[in-house]
């Protein structure tokens, strides 16, 4: 008997959940904005090609670098760009009905001394559409032989204005302008070696409408 009665109550629960079930109604004008992030790409550069420009010297001088062991003046900073091939609209299939986008940039610095970056949104004519920065970015760790050991990392996040989102599906490639730092700050002669680099790792945060 008490075993029947725990069946029954347990089917009076499904019923009434049904029924409930039954009577929900969905209004037509309820829209949900859901949020996903994506990987967008990654990559490596390094300033060698501007440190190859650089005469080398016989003797250290109080503004000297190594680079390869090898003594050159330094230039106090070595700047350079490096463009990225971007398309906003691979993001979304629904691009015009995002509400809110954010680029993450991800920087993992293999130089011992600071870098400031850049970045710059442009179009298929090299039009500015937006500019972001500078990102100042730490060196990376050293040992005590003044090579690197690790990688500094540095994070940053930005999301675009409303009068920026309107535009960004003319965006086909970001330019970033980066600057490093050839002195340091505690009067170390800074080394240099052709296998450091700067790794970027390239995200985004994105949230659009989704309407009946």
């Amino acid at each position: 008997m008490r075993k029947f009665i725990i069946f029954f109550f347990i089917f009076l629960i499904l019923i009434f959940s049904c029924k409930k079930e039954e009577n929900l109604i969905i209004d037509d004008q309820v829209s949900i904005s859901p949020m996903f992030s994506v990987a967008l790409g990654n990559f490596a550069f390094d300033m060698n090609d501007e440190l190859r420009k650089l005469r080398n010297i016989m003797q250290i001088l109080p503004d000297s670098l190594l680079y390869n062991d090898e003594i050159f003046p330094s230039p106090v900073v070595l700047d350079d760009t490096i463009s990225y091939p971007f398309n906003f609209v691979s993001i979304s299939k629904e691009f015009d009905n995002i509400t809110l986008l954010m680029l993450r940039l991800i920087f993992n610095n293999g130089y011992p001394t600071d870098i400031s970056v850049e970045a710059s949104l442009r179009d298929t004519a090299g039009n500015e559409i937006y500019r972001k920065g500078p990102y100042n970015i730490s060196g990376a760790t050293i040992d005590d032989n003044y090579r690197v050991t690790e990688y500094s990392k540095s994070i940053f996040e930005f999301y675009f204005p409303d009068n920026v989102m309107s535009d960004l599906n003319l965006v086909t490639d970001i330019v970033f302008y980066y600057s490093v730092t050839t002195q340091s700050l505690d009067d170390i002669l800074v080394r240099f070696y052709d296998n450091y680099n700067i790794k970027l790792h390239i995200g985004a945060r994105v949230q659009y409408e989704i309407s009946p």
